[in-house]
Formats: structure tokens, sequence, C-alpha cells
């Protein structure tokens, strides 16, 4: 088509290439009668045979998840009573099962005769709300890391403040343990974008890492990680520096980390196709037993953080054992390599 015949163009012929281009179906649906007619693009949205054809309107919302029904139907409501616009977001079945999310805009019109018309347009918007999704998910990993840190913080005042024997060796101890914490969660925030030489990694270094505000710490703490060289994927580091790190403020907030008289140990090894990682903590003291049970029965099984080690195992693809005993957490972890 010429310029000429563009500019001269209806604006029915304008209006309908622009909602093809980006893939936006339009509809009538006339709400007195309970009958609707839709595009080819709104057929598809829907899995409806002949949308042009009148149809029940009951067809198409047969397709609308059970969840999101009541919210569609009172914003129509809400469009046709109180002179509002129509607009409501809503998962539509597929044929194969699965759920796409539309979103829907409109307004209602009166016919000659009186008649009430929504007239709107529909489209797929699954791709916006699965980045809805994962920013509301980072949002809440964010909260609970920075919560977690301050956790951290407080437990590392506390355990410097019964082995300083001065406010100099006090003040110096409490800043190279933060700034080692600080290092180990820079890892499991950052390593997702970083490319290693080899792209691959040590699993020992990052355990050394997450823990590195405890080795070496001196007193009754005893914190060992042993490891044989095995390396991972860089695919897989984010989600192993998340779970150690996880790990680590839980044997803070509830196990050996958190008592004067704990030891852990991180054990690396090979195995057939496999890594394996265990985690093995130890209290000694029986008062400090009983109050770490008590606190992992509320605290570690339930919530986010349960919730994000679930996650990160499942990243991982790893089989995972974990066993609350008298002693302490022992979890052991087998990745596929």
């Amino acid at each position: 088509m010429d310029g000429t015949g563009w500019l001269g163009s209806s604006a029915e012929e304008r209006c309908a290439l622009a909602l093809e281009l980006g893939g936006i179906g339009s509809f009538v649906w006339s709400l007195d009668d309970n009958v609707a007619v839709g595009d080819a693009c709104v057929g598809e949205l829907f899995g409806v045979a002949d949308p042009g054809e009148p149809k029940s309107a009951e067809e198409f919302l047969t397709r609308v998840h059970e969840d999101d029904i009541e919210a569609l139907r009172a914003a129509v409501d809400e469009a046709l009573h109180d002179n509002a616009d129509y607009a409501a977001d809503f998962r539509v079945r597929r044929d194969d099962g699965s759920w796409r999310w539309v979103t829907g805009r409109g307004r209602v019109v009166r016919t000659d005769d009186g008649k009430a018309q929504l007239i709107g347009v529909n489209w797929d918007v699954s791709h916006r709300k699965e980045q809805e999704e994962r920013l509301e998910m980072l949002a809440r990993e964010m909260n609970h890391r920075v919560k977690n840190a301050f956790a951290v913080m407080l437990a590392l005042i506390g355990l410097g403040s019964r082995s300083a024997t001065d406010v100099k060796s006090f003040t110096e101890t409490i800043k190279a343990q933060i700034q080692a914490m600080s290092d180990a969660h820079l890892v499991s925030a950052r390593l997702g974008f970083e490319q290693l030489g080899d792209h691959s990694f040590s699993i020992g270094d990052i355990a050394r890492m997450a823990l590195a505000p405890w080795i070496d710490l001196g007193g009754a703490h005893s914190v060992v990680v042993e490891d044989d060289g095995s390396r991972l994927p860089v695919p897989k580091l984010s989600p192993l520096a998340m779970l150690l790190y996880e790990l680590v403020t839980n044997a803070v907030k509830y196990g050996s980390l958190g008592r004067d008289a704990g030891s852990l140990t991180v054990r690396v090894e090979h195995d057939g196709d496999a890594v394996c990682l265990c985690w093995i903590e130890e209290i000694a003291d029986t008062k400090s037993k009983e109050i770490a049970e008590a606190e992992d029965a509320e605290g570690v099984r339930s919530g986010f953080g349960s919730m994000l080690i679930q996650h990160c195992t499942s990243a991982l693809g790893a089989k995972v054992k974990r066993e609350m005993r008298a002693e302490g957490l022992r979890l052991e972890l087998r990745i596929p390599r």
C-alpha cells in the first residue's frame, strides 16, 4: 500500500491492523442478553471456536480460573453500575491444561434501545506476570537476607563480648567478622552474574567463604571445612551459595554457631557421579541443646527460610537428608555433577 492509500484508509482498518500487530483481541459482550462475540485473537486466547458467531458469554467464561472468575464479574459489575472503565487480570485455561494470564480492558456503552454492552480488548500478559512473580520472590528473599544479616551480627556481638579481653580486641574481632560475613553475602548475591575462567567452582572454597566469620574464632568453637577439591559447574554456584548462607544463619539462630560450646564440620567429597556435602553440628552443653531444639522446632522448620532451602535444593537437582539429633543438625546433600 502506498502512502496515499494508507492515509486514505478507514479508522476501522487502521484500528484492526494495530490490534493484530499488538496481539490484542477485541470483543463485544451484551450484558443484558449475556451474549458475546470476539475476533480470532479472542477466540485463540479463550480456546473458543468461531468466536465471531454470537454465543453465550459462559462459553468464554468457563475457561477462566475459578479463583479469578469472581473478581472478573465484580469488575464488570463496577463498570456497569459505577460508570467506570472495566479492567481485570485473570487466568485462562489452555487446551493442554496449563494456564495463561489474560488482561481485559473495556467500557460499557448503551445501544439505541438502551441495552448495555461491554466493548473491550484482551491480550496475553503471561510474560509480565512471570516477571512480577520473580520480582516478588526476589523482594522476599532480600527482606529475608537483611533480617538474617542483623540476626548474625547480633550473634557475633554476643560471641565477641564473651571472648574479648578488652574493648580494642572486641572491636577488631567484630570488624573482622562482619567484613567476612559481608564477603560471604556478596558471594551469594553476585555469583549468579559472574563467570569463572574454567566455568566451575570449588565447593570447599564457597563453604569457607560462608563460614569465614567463625573459622579460627577460637574459644570453645570449632569450625572445620574438609574437602577433596570437588567442583561443580557455574550454574549451580548461586543456589549452593544461598543454601550455605541460609544454613549458616540457622546455625547462628538455632544451632552450634550461636552457642558457647558448639562446633561445626562441613565435609565435601566425590561419590561416583555426585558430590556429597555433609553438614554436621555438635552442641556439647546440655542446656544449649535444649534451647537449640526448642528454637529449631519453632523456627527452622517453617517460614521463608525453609522454603528458600527447598528452592535451592531443587535448583541444584540434589537429594537431601536432614536429621535433627540431640547433638545438633546433620544434613547430607547429594548433588549430581
